[in-house]
């Protein structure tokens, strides 16, 4: 995504965020700000926006200051962190509904953070789907880790899991 973003005309680096909800463009002196940001648009969506002014300040100051600000390719650790601690939330929801043990909890967390990883990889380079894509995605990943997890719990412990499962990755 951020490759796709220093492909527009006058974007000199691209860098995202933590929470990966905001993108640091750094332009050269040719364009103008609006230009770029529909541009942007295009890539990040149609939400996409300025910050107002003061805010914007603030953000370019953290950077400045020195918090992280990724580039193309460190956004990797990113998606690995965000795997993991969504991964962690839906498993611990998922475990508690379930009733499993703490040995079951962690297989499953350690299921879903694989493929929560292995999911994020294939958006690192094409970017992230439209949200019916997304949806699909989703579900394809809750029915893999219903059939890995039979593994380790019982078809009436599967159940619990799916369903908690579907509910946190529909939101």
């Amino acid at each position: 995504m951020l490759a796709q973003l220093e492909q527009i005309p006058g974007v000199v680096e691209a860098r995202v965020d933590w929470s990966g909800q905001r993108f640091l463009l750094q332009l050269d002196r040719s364009p103008r700000a609006e230009t770029v940001i529909d541009a942007a648009s295009e890539v990040l969506g149609p939400t996409t926006q300025r910050l107002a002014s003061v805010l914007e300040q603030g953000q370019i100051a953290t950077y400045i200051a020195g918090s992280p600000w990724l580039r193309e390719g460190e956004t990797a650790r990113l998606s690995e962190h965000e795997a993991q601690v969504l991964a962690q939330r839906v498993s611990t929801e998922a475990a508690t509904r379930a009733s499993l043990d703490d040995e079951r909890a962690t297989r499953l967390c350690a299921l879903v953070d694989a493929e929560l990883k292995a999911l994020f990889k294939t958006y690192e380079g094409s970017g992230l789907p439209d949200r019916g894509a997304m949806l699909k995605d989703w579900s394809a990943l809750v029915d893999r880790v219903a059939t890995h997890s039979a593994a380790f719990l019982t078809a009436a412990e599967i159940e619990p899991v799916v369903a908690a499962l579907q509910e946190c990755f529909a939101k």
